[in-house]
């Protein structure tokens, strides 16, 4: 009987202290979340150069464009993969081209058409 008495006293005093401690909390928000910040990268819109640094691009001279690296992804034009690493198709073995969310490229030089010998 002293038992059961013993083990209800001590349900009754954590219920009483689990509830102050709700009741403390009660009222207080949470502390703001630290914002990440964001990270840059600059890329050129005529070929797949990616730099951390505002400028020219070093293989075609076109203006570097700023944007958020989440924004970058790798894709291959044969398979439809996407990665977020520059690299080789997994599928395919195809070199993935960069894309760049919001933003148009230039689109890929096309091979002439061909005609029929002796015709212009």
């Amino acid at each position: 009987m002293k038992k059961l008495v013993l083990v209800l006293v001590l349900a009754a005093l954590a219920l009483l202290s689990l509830s102050a401690a709700a009741q403390g909390t009660q009222g207080k928000s949470a502390p703001p979340a630290k914002t990440a910040a964001v990270e840059k990268a600059y890329v050129c819109q005529g070929c797949d150069y990616v730099g951390d640094k505002a400028g020219k691009c070093p293989k075609c001279g076109k203006d570097l464009i700023a944007v958020d690296k989440s924004d970058i992804s790798y894709t291959c034009d044969m398979c439809h993969v996407t990665s977020p690493t520059p690299g080789k198709c997994p599928k395919c073995g195809m070199p993935m081209k960069m894309q760049v969310k919001g933003m148009k490229r230039p689109a890929d030089k096309a091979a002439p058409a061909k005609t029929a010998p002796g015709k212009a």
